[in-house]
């Protein structure tokens, strides 16, 4: 899992579009990568999965008629319905959004609105994050997957994303703001940018707060001592 954090404005959605090639960047230069592949981004739009910071999701299509809709859209037309259907059991099942036990089944729940609720915001979440999930990437990129939601919600997320890095072997990069020291922990690495300025990149914990903040116990300090240090740089410091 690999952290993008720094002060708003400081470039992070517009660095994870740049690798995701979702948006022109006439001043932008350089080179991307994937798996050794040069432009390996847009040569295997497959292997890329996105989930943006808004929910992109019908209010009163079930969770179930969602994920069909966004796989037939994104699969081949020999794809069957039945095959959809498996693989939406499948990734229903891995996100905790049913259960074959009977304990819990979303599957067949509306979306919900703001006016009518019916799903939490950490599983509308886990909906956005199943869309992706459909096409089995190698890579997921998420824009503040956690923003808007409760602290129980917001572990949640971020101990299911550990999951599926583990589990599903997916390099998981995300945006985040002001994350709590347990779920800093949860990332493997972190980058720090600051007006489009790369501060650092390294081990999240505890080394990204040895880095910024010298002389203070870690566990004490956390990340939001790391931001309260970043607002104090001057731009490529």
């Amino acid at each position: 899992n690999v952290a993008i954090m720094g002060p708003s404005g400081g470039g992070k959605t517009s660095f994870v579009n740049a690798l995701c090639d979702r948006a022109p960047y006439a001043d932008v230069t350089g080179d991307i990568y994937l798996s050794d592949v040069k432009d390996g981004i847009t040569k295997f739009p497959a292997e890329i999965g996105f989930v943006p910071q808004d929910d992109i999701m019908h209010p009163e299509l079930t969770v179930r008629e969602t994920l069909f809709y966004s796989a037939r859209l994104k699969f081949r037309r020999d794809v069957t319905d039945d095959e959809i259907y498996k693989k939406i059991d499948s990734v229903c099942r891995d996100l905790d959004l049913w259960k074959k036990d009977g304990s819990l089944d979303l599957r067949d729940m509306p979306i919900g609105s703001t006016e009518k609720k019916t799903l939490s915001g950490g599983q509308k979440k886990r909906v956005n994050l199943a869309m992706e999930l459909l096409t089995e990437p190698k890579i997921m990129f998420l824009d503040e997957p956690t923003s808007g939601l409760s602290a129980a919600d917001t572990r949640n997320v971020m101990e299911l994303l550990r999951k599926m890095a583990t589990d599903r072997e997916i390099a998981i990069v995300i945006t985040i703001h002001q994350p709590s020291t347990i779920v800093y922990k949860m990332m493997d690495k972190v980058i720090y940018l600051k007006q489009g300025h790369l501060c650092y990149y390294g081990n999240t914990y505890p080394d990204s707060i040895e880095y910024f903040v010298s002389g203070e116990n870690p566990a004490e300090a956390g990340p939001d001592a790391v931001m309260q240090r970043m607002e104090d740089l001057s731009p490529g410091q």
